[in-house]
């Protein structure tokens, strides 16, 4: 059994249906690879999981009961990191999580333990630091728009984030590396993929605001005690390119 290769969409619930599978066949030593993402080997048996919400959810509620509401976190926060090997490490963590409970994550001599906790710590520090460095636009439609290329797939906890803080808004957020979009609405909140054809435009408004922020964050800058290494740490380049400050 440890020749197989299971493969799903990509979806959370997608991998959960992979972790139901896994348990109903007690085949823990499988590999985890996403619908598009396969590196093929013919030593191994490929074979795809239909996304199956019902029993998706009966893993969601079987981590939450048996092992903790922090576990079912760790699990979902790894699960968004960008990191190839993570699927195998949580499918490991939720089976011992299974068999200890919520003392699961004391195992951390364990290298898949510490990995998924890592992991979560990871993905919620870019998420919360995104927070303060997403930087919106208007549109001609009179929408706010903003561009990200986060490491993690965090789309969904900032449009969280920002759906609670600018409720009476329209808003998009679009990861342009994953091609995916956050959509809000008068109170809806919607999550789009393969939007690799997206366009906007800016309203005339919005160049004349972005130009008079850019002179201002020129003027306040003190030449004689810019830190540049200061500056590196407390704003990460990669998020630079899409802060009108840096453009």
């Amino acid at each position: 059994m440890d020749n197989i290769i299971y493969i799903f969409d990509g979806t959370f619930f997608g991998f959960l249906t992979v972790v139901f599978e896994c348990f109903e066949k007690k085949n823990f030593e499988c590999g985890i690879q996403e619908n598009g993402i396969i590196q093929e080997s013919l030593c191994f048996e490929y074979k795809n999981i239909e996304t199956n919400g019902a029993k998706a959810e009966r893993v969601v509620s079987g981590i939450k009961s048996k092992i903790s509401e922090t576990a079912f976190e760790n699990v979902y926060m790894s699960f968004l990191s960008f990191q190839e090997n993570r699927f195998t490490d949580i499918l490991k963590y939720i089976k011992l999580g299974f068999k200890v409970g919520k003392r699961v994550d004391d195992y951390k001599t364990l290298d898949y333990v510490l990995n998924v906790i890592k992991r979560r710590r990871a993905v919620g520090e870019e998420a919360h630091l995104l927070t303060g460095f997403v930087r919106f636009a208007e549109t001609k439609e009179k929408a706010l728009y903003s561009e990200i290329s986060p490491d993690n797939d965090v789309i969904e906890i900032l449009a969280e984030h920002f759906a609670d803080r600018l409720r009476t808004e329209k808003w998009i957020i679009n990861d342009i590396k994953r091609k995916k979009c956050a959509v809000y609405d008068s109170g809806n909140l919607l999550i789009m993929e393969n939007m690799d054809n997206l366009k906007i435009l800016k309203s005339m408004e919005e160049k004349v605001w972005q130009d008079l922020w850019i002179d201002f964050f020129k003027t306040i800058s003190i030449e004689d005690r810019v830190s540049f290494k200061r500056q590196n740490q407390m704003l990460p380049k990669k998020f630079r390119k899409n802060m009108t400050e840096f453009l």
